[in-house]
């Protein structure tokens, strides 16, 4: 068996971090759990299937963001 990763599946590990906030593809752990590379927070469950964000979704989150660390709110 070939622990070997295709594309799809790289980018279904691609997410935001919830502890550290980092966009980043997480490291599979084992076969139900993943981490991040970062910060090391552990995410129970295989890596679930999210439709693509474009780059123009992306950049309203980060907007967001912004806006909200710049108020206080995180």
């Amino acid at each position: 068996m070939s622990t070997n990763y295709s594309g799809e599946k790289i980018n279904q590990r691609q997410r935001v971090c919830p502890k550290c906030k980092s966009f980043v593809t997480h490291e599979k752990v084992n076969d139900k759990q993943i981490a991040c590379p970062l910060c090391g927070n552990r995410l129970d469950g295989p890596p679930i299937r999210v439709r693509r964000i474009t780059p123009g979704e992306l950049a309203v989150m980060v907007a967001s963001y912004e806006k909200d660390r710049q108020s206080g709110k995180t």
